[in-house]
């Protein structure tokens, strides 16, 4: 089977390093996603190339910029693994998804008050 692209979507959270951690722990930490491209033969081949990728990245020691804590990203886990069917080029559709039925209200909404961002 040929190489092909995967958009992987990752989510971190981050983890006090303080003795305090179980205290921590209960307490809202920052949490990122990130959305990555992989080649791979499979799904599950991407996946697990973007955990090994993602694993070595949360070893670097980080800081919290809002309270200045010191700690590390941790992966919670994939959020998803969609297959790339474009050639990657520019304008290549590299994911798409499904709303369902929406008021007009409800796609203001989604689309948030960024007015540069709409047709």
């Amino acid at each position: 089977m040929p190489l092909r692209w995967y958009f992987v979507s990752l989510v971190f959270r981050f983890e006090p390093a303080a003795s305090r951690a179980a205290r921590s722990a209960r307490k809202s930490q920052p949490v990122e996603e990130t959305w990555e491209l992989y080649q791979a033969i499979s799904r599950a081949g991407a996946c697990a190339k973007a955990k090994k990728v993602a694993k070595v990245a949360c070893a670097t020691p980080s800081v919290n910029l809002k309270t200045g804590e010191k700690g590390r990203w941790a992966l919670v886990g994939i959020k998803e693994c969609w297959i790339v069917y474009d050639d990657l080029t520019d304008g290549a559709e590299i994911a798409w998804f499904q709303h369902g039925r929406m008021t007009a209200e409800q796609v203001r909404r989604l689309m948030g008050k960024r007015p540069s961002t709409r047709g």
